[in-house]
């Protein structure tokens, strides 16, 4: 809604934030506890309660704030069609999709830890190259978003190199050194694609490529200066909590700032469950 008045602006500023998700799964692979790392139902578990938990209480709070207005509405709407949007694509909490996305991409990192390495990275670059062709090539056969951006084709591959760059092997320390490089190339990889791919005005790609190497880059280069009071670690709760919220303090924002009464970009759903 910022940038209707300059959508070429709005454009690029969000195909350059779109590292953002990607380095979110990195961090998480990367700051996997040891004993964690060693059994997936531990990690089933404590995640259950320090993600799910949180993911359901806030996945209503969204939807109540979604729905609420339409109690006044005076349109009857079809309530099958409602609950279907709800739970294919999360109604008002569609944004929380990275929760559930990240508790199954890390089981299945943490259920191919027996595999040999670059098994492991085959299987979940495969997976992730798989969605991105889809969505850039085939978008009639893809479908909606959910199906391809999710914790099967989308996270493992982000949450592998996060626990890659844990355990400081060959390859990770070559990427350490060329951090800038992988984060130039990615850039440009991405913002190439984007420009070419991208239909929709005001937004860039959400899977590329370049994402492979630019949300890496983005990492290691910030790795470099996590030091004392500034380290990635220290960053956990504050992040999680402002991903929670982010979207409430946007709306609220937008109604301040331009005046906007729609919540967000899920409103365009609201004609499809309309009787």
């Amino acid at each position: 809604g910022f940038f209707v008045q300059n959508p070429l602006m709005g454009f690029w500023l969000d195909s350059v934030s779109r590292f953002a998700v990607p380095l979110f799964f990195i961090l998480s692979g990367f700051f996997l506890k040891p004993g964690l790392q060693n059994s997936t139902r531990v990690y089933l578990r404590k995640s259950s309660g320090r993600v799910l938990r949180p993911y359901m209480i806030w996945f209503a709070i969204y939807n109540f704030a979604w729905l609420w207005p339409m109690i006044f509405e005076e349109k009857p709407f079809h309530f099958f069609k409602l609950l279907r949007l709800l739970l294919l694509g999360g109604g008002g909490g569609y944004h929380l999709w990275f929760l559930p996305a990240l508790v199954l991409g890390a089981v299945l990192v943490l259920s191919s830890e027996k595999l040999e390495f670059k098994f492991r990275m085959l299987i979940f670059l495969g997976l992730y190259l798989i969605a991105t062709i889809l969505r850039l090539h085939f978008a009639d056969m893809a479908g909606p978003n959910w199906l391809t951006r999710n914790g099967l084709f989308f996270a493992p591959i982000f949450i592998f190199l996060g626990t890659m760059f844990k355990a400081r092997g060959p390859l990770a320390m070559w990427c350490q050194k060329n951090a800038l490089a992988l984060l130039a190339f990615g850039l440009a990889l991405h913002l190439a694609e984007s420009f070419y791919f991208a239909t929709t005005p005001q937004r860039g790609l959400d899977m590329s490529f370049g994402l492979l190497f630019y949300a890496p880059g983005i990492f290691l280069v910030f790795q470099k200066f996590s030091t004392g009071h500034f380290a990635l670690a220290n960053w956990g709760q504050w992040v999680f909590g402002a991903y929670l919220i982010h979207v409430l303090f946007l709306k609220w924002l937008s109604g301040v700032v331009i005046g906007a009464k729609s919540f967000g970009r899920i409103d365009y759903w609201r004609p499809c469950f309309y009787s």
